[in-house]
């Protein structure tokens, strides 16, 4: 097993050292996808996530694997390791068990290894395409620049769907920051953890919010229902200038208008007293308030008495690709957390939902709102409300995986 990049990065970066890293590039991706014709998404498939899960079964539990459109890439955890030596072992033994699958005869591996620092891992990182769908899907046409057209930077409100789970309908729109990372569209949260942007907080604040008061106003122009949820963190509240400038884009919403949108505050303190004068913020100035919560830390003894009408949290990421869900501690915690949320009179959102059996694992446990690419894609504007079946959901999440 190897950890997630986002752990691998911040314990190189505390180290202050370069790291080894190995490429395994894959030769002949074009000869197996034509011998295979029509069962080709299904074979690439196998092939990334067999060789994925073979590699992690050799590195230390402190390395870090990572998939790519022609390869993977191993970051090396250990300053002491001999990496030539290591890769080559690993190589050789990957394409001994691809040679052994007649789909992919015509597969080869050819290896580099290289020394980089943290900033330079990310830049690697971002330079490497994941594995792509297959491209004879339809994909739905963006009303704004595709990956790649876009300048290295720019933020961009996006919109991830809810699904209710007891109506069985999208109920609401996550409206949130996309910033472009070498061309292609990354979270914002995601991109600023790794690095990857130097765009501060209040800009991406900013650029959800605008892009929310835009679709909003077009909800209204069209009689269309819409209800948003909007993040904002606390750090933009901190500083009076910074939220002076965030509450200006709601000025000349008029109150009716603004009870459509829910603003969720995150990055709150876990103290609850240190953790209501922003949420008591957001309230006077007239929305429904969401009180993010981390992951696992799900007691909610003293939120009784905030404005919270909705608990959200962000699930943590699938550890790789053989990922089997939640375990068991976390699917009764998130259960308590329903139930404790009810007690307060408010219900609670996962949001960031990657894997089927994630999403499997929370519909028993009494949360009411789910969110995230396994429950339906982002898109560049917000999903009208509409029935939404649990099969219908499973049904779309294949067409599209």
């Amino acid at each position: 097993m190897s950890v997630d990049l986002k752990t691998f990065i911040k314990k190189a970066a505390a180290d202050g050292r370069e790291i080894d890293i190995g490429k395994f590039n894959l030769i002949n991706l074009d000869e197996v996808r034509n011998a295979a014709g029509e069962s080709w998404p299904k074979l690439k498939n196998r092939i990334f996530q067999s060789g994925l899960n073979f590699i992690e079964n050799r590195v230390a539990d402190e390395d870090s694997v990572l998939a790519f459109n022609k390869g993977f890439i191993l970051l090396f955890a250990d300053p002491d390791t001999d990496i030539t030596k290591a890769v080559g072992q690993i190589a050789a033994q990957l394409k001994a068990f691809f040679l052994g699958e007649p789909d992919l005869a015509h597969l080869d591996i050819v290896t580099d290894t290289l020394k980089a620092d943290t900033g330079g891992i990310i830049k690697i990182v971002s330079s490497s395409d994941t594995p792509t769908p297959d491209a004879r899907k339809p994909r739905p046409k963006p009303s704004m620049p595709e990956d790649g057209d876009v300048p290295h930077g720019t933020l961009q409100a996006f919109f991830r769907p809810v699904w209710d789970v007891d109506k069985q309908q999208l109920s609401a729109n996550i409206c949130f920051p996309k910033v472009s990372v070498e061309g292609r569209w990354t979270d914002y949260s995601r991109a600023r953890e790794l690095l990857m942007t130097e765009r501060d907080t209040l800009e991406a604040d900013i650029s959800a919010a605008e892009g929310a008061v835009r679709a909003l106003r077009q909800s209204v122009a069209r009689k269309l229902p819409l209800t948003l949820i909007l993040g904002v963190q606390c750090e933009t509240l901190d500083q009076r200038s910074a939220r002076e400038d965030w509450c200006a884009i709601f000025d000349d919403i008029p109150a009716n208008a603004r009870r459509k949108i829910w603003l969720r505050v995150e990055d709150l303190p876990e103290d609850p007293k240190a953790a209501q004068p922003y949420l008591k913020t957001v309230s006077e100035l007239g929305f429904t308030v969401i009180a993010q919560r981390p992951f696992g830390e799900f007691e909610l003894e003293g939120f009784d008495q905030s404005d919270a009408k909705l608990v959200s949290t962000v699930t943590r990421p699938p550890s790789n690709s053989e990922s089997e869900g939640l375990l068991a501690h976390e699917v009764k915690a998130l259960g308590r957390l329903a139930r404790d949320a009810r007690d307060m009179q408010a219900l609670v959102l996962v949001d960031d939902i990657r894997e089927a059996k994630t999403f499997n694992d929370m519909l028993g446990s009494g949360v009411r709102f789910l969110a995230g690419g396994q429950v339906l894609k982002d898109t560049p504007l917000p999903q009208p409300p509409k029935a939404f079946t649990r099969v219908e959901l499973a049904r779309l999440s294949k067409a599209t995986a």
